[in-house]
């Protein structure tokens, strides 16, 4: 009786699996690439904001929920992508350049990190956060 219910358990669970599965692949590569590239663009309303941290720039600018609400990942995502970018603009460093002194360089950071190779690997990363269906 025993082996039956293990048995049983184990199909369960390889169907269950394969159910997951089979959601997963209902997103096509041209859904997941707009996905990315929303994300992307929420990730970068995140560091301009935390980059003017003295200025709360999502009070005046409504541009992160349009996105979030067009977005299909679980919400883990934006606390993870939220931390990182505060992370990243928090260490964008203060110019020492005499006719910029004092000033921070952070829509140009917040944008090179944008456009680079390791930001795309990271949002990458993020591919099996994506929700099928809300």
């Amino acid at each position: 009786m025993e082996i039956k219910v293990k048995k049983l358990i184990l199909i369960f669970a390889l169907l269950a699996n394969a159910i997951l599965l089979y959601s997963q692949a209902k997103l096509t590569d041209s859904a997941i690439s707009s996905q990315r590239g929303l994300l992307k663009d929420y990730a970068l309303c995140k560091c301009v904001n935390y980059g003017f941290k003295e200025d709360n720039l999502l009070k005046k600018d409504f541009s992160a929920t349009v996105l979030v609400e067009q977005l299909d990942y679980n919400p883990e995502v934006f606390v993870i992508l939220d931390s990182l970018m505060k992370k990243f603009a928090y260490t964008i460093p203060i110019s020492k350049y005499a006719d910029e002194m004092g000033k921070r360089g952070v829509m140009i950071n917040c944008i090179n990190y944008y456009n680079s190779k390791e930001f795309d690997s990271l949002i990458n990363g993020f591919d099996h956060y994506l929700q099928v269906e809300k």
